[in-house]
């Protein structure tokens, strides 16, 4: 058997590019106890994570998500205790009502991130811009409002706990 390379039997790629078979997910992915929305983007090897919503998903405690891109990511009942989003893109991330403890956002990108009615305790937002994200209703320690506030970001209805 021999084998021999034709240049007129190669076949140019598209400019779409597909995801293998072996990564392709149903339509909601189980883990533990937290899934993921139907129709919602997939997480696919190589690529940014697009739009998705993470439910209850518990795996997040001591999480080390430094330079991820989470844009437009929905958490909902997650627990975020010792998360480090360093040098992360959470531009149009949702942490409404969650509960966020000893997490770190540090070289953070938060644009348009909303912290709507959340639970923030020692939470860290070294060297990150917090301006454009939303603080509405959070309830958060002294020290985090503390470093919000000379950051200057927005605190309309905050309460410190």
């Amino acid at each position: 058997m021999s084998t021999s390379f034709h240049p007129d039997e190669v076949t140019l790629a598209t400019n779409e590019a597909k995801t293998p078979t072996m990564l392709k997910q149903d339509d909601s992915t189980n883990a533990q106890d937290g899934f993921m929305e139907p129709n919602a983007a997939k997480p696919v090897a190589g690529g940014i994570l697009r739009p998705f919503q993470v439910r209850n998903f518990k795996l997040l405690t001591g999480a080390k998500l430094k330079t991820s891109a989470l844009q437009g990511a929905t958490f909902i009942g997650s627990t975020l205790v010792g998360t480090d989003f360093t040098r992360s893109d959470l531009t149009d991330v949702s942490f409404d009502d969650q509960t966020l403890e000893n997490v770190t956002f540090s070289s953070t990108s938060l644009k348009r991130t909303s912290f709507r009615n959340a639970k923030l305790r020692n939470v860290s937002f070294h060297n990150t811009d917090v301006k454009h994200a939303m603080f509405d209703g959070a309830k958060m320690d002294k020290v985090t409002y503390a470093m919000l506030k000379s950051a200057e970001a927005t605190l309309n209805d905050t309460v410190t706990i």
